[in-house]
């Protein structure tokens, strides 16, 4: 490569030669610093960035843990509802209490069936209806938890995220009662809780949206653009085309200040709500752009007093004795620290050369031992900070399993309430105790994982219990009933647990005596004691847990178990008939049809008698109408008696029978007919010590499809054979004809 002849002149001195190398050893320096400082600067954003993304997940978990909360605080309130739809201070109050308890919450209220407010925790008496929200409609109508749409609360008249629960009342629903998330004190307090606006992210702008760009809530906020329309600004156009990326995008906030934002949605479809997260651009990375550029000026300086230095030392290196500083340095090379040029006879060049060389090696041995002493700081700095991760690491392992640990505790509470609602869910369409066991022992076998245990109820005479479900892997307790003075629960009223190791005694009914500890809880509703819940404790940390479940349980339970018992009640009050126990003329309109339809999808056919007592009158007549229950008794003993468990024997009234009989054609029935009507000759009866006349009876048949395909027509045409019966001579069987319907013979 050619050089000028000006450029070659100066790069012949040492000076210049001295200069040019020293400039260049400082390049690769520079170059190190300068990635290092960027790669200081790529670090600090991509650590702010990522708790910025942490914050906004713990922003999304605190709305849904809020959410859930709310919904576990309206349950347990849902549990008294007539203490709600009571307008009276005291119910103002206690709303108020509960609110004052959680910072989030504006209000909490109640309304009845129309939609007025009852109650409310601001204790402000308003007219305000509430049935035009979608939320409260909901509630009332379709019987569940509905969240809301954010709204600008009417009492509160701020940003809310309102939740409502219907309230029952004897199964109907006459009200509901709801709670209001201000968003603004949802926001702050959470901003606050987790730290932000501390030396971890600077000066974070947390905003929560409407899908529609309204500003919901802010923090901070000096502005005020809570509630404003921000659509069509820069902020929310990105946040809409990056939410599903997750991206964190530098842009202009509201304020037209640049800023990192990270982004999420949270809610449901029916209450989303969009939410950002912006740390200021310059905030981001002040600290280590003020840390580049002093490292960059003290580079600078540190260059221009090398190179002011090389500049002297090429001067005065001119003359140096080559052999001399050759063996000097080859010794200090080697490590050798106690060497010097010392007195050096010759130009003044040299003599200065000497004299810098000594200093060097001086400057050397210092250096040295400032390395060595700061290479002791390191080693004791880097075990402190050691240590201090270490404990920071213990504190965050056991944070982690306190959390894990309550974890598994709503889950298990948010188990139990699922199974308890499906349980009470199922136990309302049931019509008799018998239909419910099954339901309530596949249930509770899922609330109670492995632990044995065993339902008795009174029997209809009050003096015994009679079993009702276990479930469980085994049951060990007697299973054939026992008396109310077997079992100290009963006796004393109130739950009574038993441990091995305790004082209590052990109910008689328990006979074996290794059995172990175990509660019996009464099961009560409505005033009065319906039987008793026995349950099998483990002996591990759950035997606590077990005994509040088991009593909560004994106590909606007993509760669904009375209803189920009055429904029964009532409906054998509506379908029997009190004198005979046979079904009456209501429940023969109610299942004639099920029947017919029921034969007509198995292609089976159906059958109808219709019996009436011959002379019945004679009988009042001769011997009073007391004699004429006691044969209306006797015949419909002998019609539940005869039939089969599929066939409805039913009293029409008077002396008046009939009898549906499923799956069963003419020439059987006929049969069956003959048969009864034999069983009622047979009768001898006696009424105030005195024998009644023989009883007899006519019976009518008519079948379907052959010979009646219109099952419209059967219980005529079996009326219709029952007088032809009576008309040929009474106390025998006819079946009916076509014909039979339309010519009806007249006694």
């Amino acid at each position: 490569m050619f050089f000028p002849a000006k450029f070659t002149l100066k790069m012949t001195s040492i000076r210049s030669r001295l200069m040019w190398l020293v400039t260049l050893s400082l390049v690769p320096v520079a170059l190190v610093l300068i990635h290092s400082a960027l790669e200081n600067r790529r670090i600090t954003g991509e650590q702010a960035v990522g708790n910025m993304a942490t914050f906004v997940e713990l922003i999304h978990s605190d709305f849904e843990d809020a959410v859930y909360a709310s919904s576990q605080l309206l349950t347990s309130l849902a549990l008294t509802p007539n203490a709600w739809l009571t307008k009276t201070p005291q119910c103002n109050q206690q709303l108020a209490e509960l609110s004052r308890q959680f910072a989030s919450y504006s209000n909490i209220f109640s309304v009845n069936a129309e939609g007025k407010i009852i109650c409310t925790a601001t204790g402000i008496d308003t007219t305000v209806n509430l049935l035009d929200r979608d939320y409260i409609e909901g509630a009332i109508s379709g019987g569940v938890v509905t969240i809301g749409q954010p709204v600008e609360g009417r009492v509160s008249g701020e940003r809310v995220i309102p939740i409502a629960l219907p309230l029952f009342f004897m199964g109907e629903i006459v009200g509901a009662i709801g709670v209001s998330i201000n968003l603004s004190q949802f926001l702050h307090f959470n901003v606050q809780s987790h730290g932000l606006n501390s030396q971890n992210l600077g000066n974070v702008t947390t905003t929560l949206w409407q899908p529609d760009g309204t500003v919901l809530a802010r923090a901070p906020d000096p502005l005020s653009l809570t509630g404003q329309q921000a659509r069509d600004s820069e902020l929310f156009q990105t946040l809409i085309d990056n939410l599903e990326s997750h991206r964190t995008i530098e842009v202009r906030g509201l304020d037209n200040e640049s800023r990192w934002y990270a982004f999420d949605e949270i809610g449901t479809d029916e209450t989303r709500i969009l939410l950002s997260v912006g740390l200021p651009t310059a905030e981001l990375f002040a600290e280590v752009d003020a840390v580049f550029m002093r490292t960059m000026w003290v580079l600078a300086l540190v260059s221009l007093l090398v190179i002011i230095a090389a500049w002297f030392i090429g001067e005065i290196a001119v003359r140096r004795p080559v052999s001399r500083l050759a063996l000097l340095a080859e010794q200090v090379s080697k490590g050798q620290r106690g060497v010097r040029v010392g007195e050096v006879h010759g130009a003044t060049e040299l003599r200065t050369l000497a004299k810098n060389f000594d200093l060097m090696v001086s400057h050397l041995e210092n250096y040295e031992r400032e390395q060595s002493n700061n290479q002791q700081a390191l080693t004791q700095a880097k075990q402190s900070l050691e240590l201090k991760v270490q404990e920071r690491t213990l504190a965050l392992k056991s944070a982690t399993q306190d959390a894990i640990e309550r974890t598994k505790l709503l889950e298990r509470q948010r188990l139990e309430i699922i199974i308890m609602n499906e349980l009470t869910d199922m136990l309302q369409s049931c019509h008799t105790l018998d239909e419910s066991w099954p339901i309530v022992g596949r249930s509770l076998t899922r609330l109670f994982d492995d632990i044995q245990g065993t339902i008795y109820t009174y029997r209809d005479s009050g003096n015994a219990l009679m079993h009702g479900v276990s479930w469980g892997a085994q049951s060990v307790e007697r299973q054939d009933g026992f008396s109310p003075e077997d079992c100290w629960s009963l006796r004393l009223g109130r739950e009574w647990l038993f441990d091995p190791d305790g004082l209590h005694p052990r109910c008689h009914h328990i006979a074996d005596s290794d059995y172990g500890a175990y509660i019996c809880i009464p099961m009560l509703a409505d005033g009065k004691t319906l039987g008793v819940m026995h349950i099998r404790l483990p002996i591990d940390e759950r035997k606590d847990i077990f005994i509040d479940l088991a009593e909560s349980t004994a106590a909606r339970l007993a509760l669904a178990l009375s209803n189920i018992k009055l429904r029964q009640t009532l409906r054998n009050l509506s379908v029997r008939d009190v004198l005979t126990g046979l079904y009456n003329r209501r429940f023969v309109d109610e299942v004639f049809e099920h029947e017919i339809a029921r034969c007509r999808r198995n292609q089976k056919p159906l059958s109808v008698l219709m019996i009436d007592v011959d002379h019945f009158k004679r009988f009042n007549d001769n011997f009073g109408h007391d004699a004429g229950d006691v044969v209306l008794r006797a015949v419909g003993g002998l019609l539940k008696e005869q039939f089969r468990k599929t066939d409805l024997p039913c009293r029409l009234g008077g002396e008046e029978f009939l009898v549906i009989l499923p799956e069963c054609d003419n020439a059987a029935a006929f049969k069956v007919a003959e048969q009864l009507l034999l069983s009622i000759s047979k009768l001898i009866l006696f009424h105030q010590g005195k024998a009644l006349d023989a009883v007899t009876a006519s019976i009518g048949v008519a079948s379907w499809p052959n010979p009646f395909q219109d099952e419209s027509l059967l219980v005529g045409a079996a009326d219709a054979a029952l007088y032809a019966a009576k008309h040929a001579g009474r106390n025998q069987v006819h079946s009916a004809s076509i014909k039979e319907v339309t010519e009806t013979p007249k006694l």
